[in-house]
C-alpha cells in the first residue's frame, strides 16, 4: 500500500507521502504551465517557492499528475517529479520542472502495452501527497 491506495480509498494516513518536518515554513505561489503533452512535447511547470519563516531550511516541491477529469480516470494521483530546494529565510526561488508524455502514460494490460490517453489532465503541485497547494489544467493531444 502507499499514498495512491489510500487516495483511492479516500483514507487519510497519519503522516502523508513526502510529508517531512522543518523548522521553518514555505509558500507556494505563482504557478503556470507552458506548452502541452504529446508523444513530441514537454510541458514546463513553473512556481515560486518562497522562505516565509525566520530559520533557513529546505523543501522537497512534488507535482502530482491527476486524470480526474477524463470520463475513466486512470491516475488518482502520481508523484512526476521533484526537487529539493534551500532557502535563506525570506528568499524566494522560481521553480521550473519538465514533464514528458511518459507522465501521463499507463500500462494497459489487457492490450499489453503502454497507452497515452488523449484529454485534460490536473498537475497538482505541492509539499506532500496531501498538501497541494496549486492546480493547474493541462491538455494531453
Amino acid at each position: 500500500m502507499g499514498y495512491r491506495w489510500f487516495d483511492k480509498q479516500g483514507t487519510n494516513p497519519l503522516w502523508a507521502f513526502g510529508y517531512g518536518l522543518s523548522y521553518t515554513t514555505f509558500s507556494l505561489g505563482s504557478f503556470e504551465v507552458h506548452g502541452h503533452i504529446s508523444r513530441d512535447n514537454c510541458a514546463t511547470i513553473k512556481f515560486q517557492i518562497e522562505n516565509t519563516g525566520n530559520m533557513a531550511g529546505e523543501e522537497v516541491v512534488q507535482v502530482y499528475v491527476s486524470s480526474s477529469q477524463l470520463s475513466e480516470p486512470v491516475l488518482v494521483k502520481s508523484l512526476k517529479a521533484f526537487k529539493k530546494v534551500y532557502l535563506e529565510p525570506g528568499e524566494k526561488k522560481m521553480i521550473c520542472l519538465e514533464i514528458g508524455a511518459e507522465a501521463f502514460e499507463w500500462y494497459d494490460v489487457n492490450g499489453k502495452a503502454w497507452r497515452l490517453d488523449t484529454g485534460l489532465y490536473k498537475i497538482l503541485v505541492g509539499c506532500s501527497s496531501r498538501d497541494v497547494r496549486g492546480i493547474l489544467d493541462i491538455s494531453v493531444m
